[in-house]
């Protein structure tokens, strides 16, 4: 008999070992909720009042080979409080930034620690990444958004790359939304364009117009190397003239991207 006991009581703490371990954190007005759950993925989920926001949404990150996504390892967890005023360089509406919240730390296995914050009008989060002396390449991150339920989105959809934001909004559900496969963006700084692009979960090959530009240029860019399908960090450099009626012609591999800066 006591043997059979010492045998079920190391199964409840082999099995209690691999149970999911979930944080609950709230804001300092008690508003915002925000839970932390380490299981297989490493999920969280935002409540306002008794209203979920978001529900069960994984997080990511790549550092050189490791894969921060599957089965993290928490190896301890901190709170704390923030409460501090901030003072922009560049002054916004304010000139002081009122920066207060609840803090939690979960500190990870393989130099990987992530601070969570709830505020009263918001949640934030960031990694931390220990690895010693030497270089540490972070290779990608990662967040899923998942709504718990269908909610209607108010859309300002721009045409092109000039834009005020100011085109009419859209209002419709969600459950109707569908994300585009890729994405291209350009903003002017000074006399310099900067202009990039991403794909989702397939590759694509694009046709950009830099007829948003107002005179010729000398165009460097980074994009996709030959190997990028099967090592992320794989990328080629490429410089050329440009003009307002170039059109580029671009291979981007799945989840790739391309960037580059005119001048």
């Amino acid at each position: 008999m006591k043997r059979t006991s010492i045998i079920c009581a190391l199964l409840s703490l082999t099995l209690g070992s691999f149970a999911a371990k979930t944080e609950t954190l709230t804001s300092p007005g008690g508003n915002i909720k925000m839970t932390v759950t380490v299981d297989k993925q490493l999920t969280l989920s935002v409540f306002r009042g008794d209203e979920q926001i978001l529900k069960d949404c994984p997080l990511g990150l790549q550092v050189g080979q490791e894969q921060f996504v599957q089965n993290p390892k928490l190896s301890s967890s901190k709170r704390s409080k923030v409460d501090e005023v901030i003072r922009p360089v560049v002054p916004l509406k304010q000139a002081e930034v009122k920066n207060k919240a609840n803090q939690l730390t979960m500190t990870f296995k393989g130099g990987i620690s992530i601070d969570f914050r709830a505020y009263d009008n918001g949640v934030a989060y960031r990694f931390s990444i220990s690895k010693g002396k030497g270089q540490t390449d972070v290779v990608s991150e990662s967040l899923e958004l998942n709504l718990p339920e269908a909610f209607t989105a108010h859309i300002s959809k721009t045409r092109g790359f000039g834009t005020s934001y100011e085109n009419p909004y859209t209002h419709v559900s969600t459950a109707d939304l569908k994300a585009d496969d890729h994405y291209v963006v350009a903003k002017r700084k000074g006399t310099k364009w900067f202009i990039g692009a991403i794909t989702g979960d397939k590759q694509q090959d694009l046709d950009i117009s830099l007829d948003f530009l107002s005179k010729s240029g000398h165009m460097t860019a980074f994009q996709d190397g030959r190997n990028a399908h099967r090592i992320a960090v794989d990328y080629k450099r490429t410089e050329q003239n440009v003009t307002p009626q170039t059109r580029l012609h671009l291979h981007l591999v799945r989840n790739g991207g391309w960037c580059a800066v005119v001048e």
